[in-house]
């Protein structure tokens, strides 16, 4: 491919799986026009990405080694990457500089702080605008955790060509002491602390409970694990009388150009990406992540030929 023609990256993003696919197809090295014009390349897979980083032959610094660096003060439409380039710090320098500020930033990662970034499973009760207010009535509560899986980010190296490669996979049939350890302090977000009495494994899950203080260590029962994957409710397809109120999520056709549903499968095992919300009206999921071309249609009847005015609430 000529750098004639360069591949415009859509600036809204509104499909960048599918545009990921697009550009690994075209090679590891794929030349590209970001938003405005700005002309560039773009590494498309983990193991070319890393080996460029890593690379003391390639530059951070726009500064000493782009070019078109002048341009952006020129040109209006370039403004916008000051903001990942305008920065002089350790991510865009380069040589001695990337070195000095490199060491100044490596004390931070102590093995102390590194491990506060580890994977954690928990339950928490907070009480905060953003979470709401904490109920003690809602006390004792409980999560069942069945399995964990992890992944690594491997875009295009995962099987079948997916950006995501299976590390592994703990069935929490027992607490594995070298995978996970139990915490016994808080942080400023919860009102509760953790204890080990509140986290054991059972019946192939992992149970943690939330308690009083003087009701630790005590377990419900475990659901019993059959298999089975819940389902969303079945769609009504009986017409619905107008004027009414009609879920989104209640449609009987669709067209959805994104592969697998980007919210959770309990709401969608079609294309359509819908996740759950809270909704006090009535609706137990909600449609997201839409995009220019795709379509819902609902099956509605009237008493009449007439207009139709349609709201979106």
């Amino acid at each position: 491919m000529s750098t004639s023609t360069r591949i415009a990256i859509d600036p809204l993003g509104r499909d960048i799986p599918a545009e990921s696919a697009r550009l690994r197809a075209l090679g590891p090295v794929v030349p590209v026009e970001l938003p405005g014009g700005i002309p560039a390349w773009a590494p498309t897979g983990y193991d070319t990405l890393r080996s460029l980083i890593l690379d003391p032959r390639v530059s951070r610094d726009p500064r000493a080694h782009w070019s078109l660096w002048p341009e952006v003060g020129r040109n209006p439409a370039w403004g916008w990457i000051l903001g990942w380039l305008g920065a002089i710090n350790m991510i865009t320098s380069y040589g001695p500089d990337h070195r000095r500020l490199r060491k100044l930033v490596a004390p931070s990662f102590t093995a102390r702080r590194t491990e506060a970034m580890r994977l954690r499973v928990s339950i928490w009760a907070g009480d905060f605008d953003w979470s709401g207010a904490f109920d003690a009535t809602a006390v004792p509560a409980a999560m069942f955790v069945n399995w964990i899986q992890t992944y690594s980010y491997t875009p295009g190296g995962g099987p079948g060509g997916t950006d995501f490669t299976p590390l592994w996979r703990d069935e929490l049939n027992a607490t594995d002491s070298s995978r996970w350890y139990w915490a016994n302090w808080t942080f400023d977000a919860a009102v509760n602390d953790y204890v080990q009495q509140n986290s054991t494994t059972r019946n192939g899950y992992l149970v943690q409970v939330l308690t009083a203080d003087t009701a630790t260590g005590q377990f419900p029962a475990p659901p019993v694990d059959d298999g089975s994957i819940a389902q969303p409710p079945p769609v009504d397809t009986t017409p619905v009388a107008i004027p009414a109120r009609i879920e989104a999520e209640d449609y009987t056709r669709f067209i959805d150009t994104s592969s697998g549903n980007f919210g959770d499968a309990v709401c969608s095992h079609t294309d359509v990406d819908a996740q759950l919300t809270s909704d006090p009206t009535g609706g137990h999921c909600n449609i997201g992540w839409t995009a220019p071309g795709e379509w819902l249609e609902y099956n509605v009847t009237t008493a009449s030929a007439a207009p139709v005015i349609a709201g979106l609430g």
